[in-house]
């Protein structure tokens, strides 16, 4: 650095702060996270989990996530604060099997942002480490585990899953339970919430599960319109279906059976009976922009994965990316053109037209109808009588000039 003044010295320190924030982009209100699985409630098996959430619309980001012995998250015994933002899990190994409750969850924080900002944490959810595989128990809406579920514990239960985090799968699963038959035991061999089975009471005979594979989901979007077609397969007994609004959107106008708008979970659900195909819907309001759609939907305890459109567009989109409003003073654009008034409140955009100052200033162009005679020859090359006069004397005029320049430089030279 030999050779460099203080002045230099001090501007090159000042600026080397700077330089860690320059890779990223500074981030003032970083979004919150939705956890996504496993929710409020699930019972695990094993001694590891995969905790899932949906991603934000963020990339400059770390994620950020706990695990707790209490909701308070005074008694954290796991975290970790350099997920990458590519992925939206995480897997834990070393869960104690012992039937105890751990709560989890995830916020983001900004990267090559120094000091970090952090965003909000999510909404806690829990889950049951389970105690050793093979060990039954009963279904968390079974309040009193009698092993059999009645419509006063399956109905709060679905509450606490439409207005709450009880997570959609067991409220389906157990709702099923208590359509086909109240009756149920558990199925080691199979993965919870399914590992709850129908089981035969006074010889009542059991309904058979439909093929999970064959159920479909499809959601379609226009404008701030989203819709979703449920088509369970045959033999079907309950479904029910999920939404995560993004947080600056707010869910309106929700139709279909048993819609709900979770404000807190920014979550909109539905749920129904029978295997009939239904409709479902509702509308966002909330800035013009892009937004991504997530949610689930399931069908007797098993989880079905939504099909179709994701992305909703509020406002329109130029070529040019940038967002314009629609209806009155509409813009459209054709080709390569420059704006042009047209109707009252409208733009339209033209081949290589010019927006004029005003009406009164407008030009037809029609063919060669508005050319005058003089103009007309001007164009094709010619040129009028009167015109060539002019350009005689114009050029006569100029060779004057020159000569009497000619004559002054001469008579300076010989007087110096």
């Amino acid at each position: 650095m030999a050779g460099m003044s203080k002045t230099g010295l001090i501007f090159l320190i000042a600026i080397i702060p700077l330089g860690v924030m320059l890779p990223g982009r500074a981030i003032e209100d970083i979004q919150t996270p939705n956890l996504d699985q496993p929710g409020q409630g699930t019972v695990i098996s094993g001694d590891t989990i995969t905790l899932r959430w949906f991603f934000i619309d963020e990339t400059q980001i770390y994620w950020h996530i706990q695990l707790s012995y209490d909701s308070s998250f005074s008694m954290v015994f796991y975290q970790k604060d350099d997920i990458s933002h590519l992925l939206n899990y995480h897997e834990y190994s070393g869960l104690p099997q012992d039937g105890i409750t751990i709560y989890w969850r995830v916020r983001a924080l900004s990267m090559n942002v120094f000091p970090e900002i952090y965003g909000d944490w999510s909404t806690a959810w829990s889950f049951i480490s389970a105690l050793p595989e093979g060990t039954p128990s009963p279904h968390p809406a079974d309040t009193n585990a009698d092993w059999r579920l009645i419509m006063d514990e399956v109905i709060p239960y679905i509450g606490g899953w439409q207005q709450g985090t009880n997570p959609m799968a067991y409220a389906i699963r157990g709702a099923s339970l208590w359509q086909n038959g109240e009756y149920y035991a558990f199925n080691s061999d199979l993965s919870c919430p399914l590992c709850w089975v129908l089981d035969s009471k006074n010889g009542m005979e059991l309904k058979s599960e439909p093929d999970a594979a064959l159920h479909n989901v499809t959601r379609s979007i226009r404008d701030n319109s989203v819709s979703l077609m449920v088509m369970p397969t045959s033999g079907a007994t309950v479904w029910g279906v999920e939404e995560y609004v993004p947080s600056e959107l707010t869910a309106t106008g929700i139709t279909g059976s048993n819609g709900a708008w979770d404000t807190v979970n920014r979550k909109v659900s539905w749920w129904g009976t029978g295997d009939v195909p239904v409709v479902l819907g509702y509308q966002v309001e909330g800035a013009d922009g892009s937004y991504l759609m997530q949610g689930a939907a399931n069908v007797d305890g098993a989880t079905v994965d939504i099909t179709g459109d994701s992305a909703v567009q509020l406002g329109s989109v130029s070529q040019e990316g940038e967002l314009v409003s629609e209806g009155e003073g509409e813009t459209v654009v054709e080709d390569e053109g420059e704006l042009v008034s047209e109707g009252e409140g409208e733009t339209v955009v033209e081949d290589e037209g010019e927006l004029p100052a005003s009406a009164e200033e407008e030009t037809l162009v029609e063919g060669e109808a508005s050319l005058t005679d003089e103009d007309a020859a001007e164009s094709a090359g010619c040129c009028s009588p009167q015109r060539g006069k002019d350009l005689i004397r114009e050029q006569l005029g100029n060779w004057l000039l020159f000569a009497l320049a000619c004559l002054v430089l001469v008579r300076m030279g010989r007087v110096g």
